[in-house]
């Protein structure tokens, strides 16, 4: 590995479930601009010492900086799964938005598909797009925690179209699920 002593010992730092060293350190590495060419893997493992302290905000902005710079970027796969982590974790998903109105769907990570498609269907949907919002919620994945949501705008969506077979069987798909809300394994996410 031909990354910096300095970058190699604080990605140890975190492996050995020491966030805060870790996170100081990639801090002042940024601060001081050490390694102009390694931003974004700084970032990328500062988020991850961030998320380790429970500090998601502050995680999220710095997921943010990673996935600026592009799906060309070696962190941007593993940045945006942990961002829609966090947004799940904590109900901000601000910033999701406007990345899945910009990024085209082909590009986004598997781990984070179904939560951005949603988001993007949801998008549609408010301005009024009601067949882009049918195609990207078409993509949300039935074991996905926003299955019955998508589901839901879909009916509201064949309502408003006047297409109501559709529409029946969209809200009728959503009140046949049975989900203990209390403990639906689809809403436990690893932050982390």
């Amino acid at each position: 590995d031909s990354d910096p002593e300095d970058i190699k010992q604080a990605i140890k730092l975190l492996r050995a479930k020491k966030p805060l060293t870790a996170s100081y350190q990639l801090y002042k590495m940024l601060e001081e601009d050490r390694f102009p060419d390694q931003v974004t893997k700084i970032h990328y493992y500062l988020a991850r010492a961030l998320t380790e302290l429970e500090m998601y905000h502050t995680a999220q902005h710095h997921y943010l900086l990673v996935i600026k710079q592009g799906p060309k970027n070696p962190y941007f796969d593993y940045a945006l799964p942990k961002l829609v982590a966090i947004a799940k974790y904590t109900g901000d998903d601000y910033e999701l938005r406007r990345i899945a109105k910009k990024l085209p769907p082909e590009l986004f990570p598997s781990k984070a598909s179904s939560y951005l498609y949603y988001l993007l269907g949801a998008e549609y949907y408010s301005k009024g797009q009601f067949s882009e919002a049918l195609e990207a919620l078409s993509h949300v994945d039935t074991n996905s925690s926003l299955d019955l949501k998508a589901r839901y705008i879909e009916g509201v969506i064949y309502n408003k179209t006047e297409k109501y077979k559709s529409a029946v069987r969209a809200f009728r798909d959503v009140y046949s699920q049975e989900i203990d809300i209390y403990n639906d394994p689809r809403e436990i996410t690893a932050v982390t």
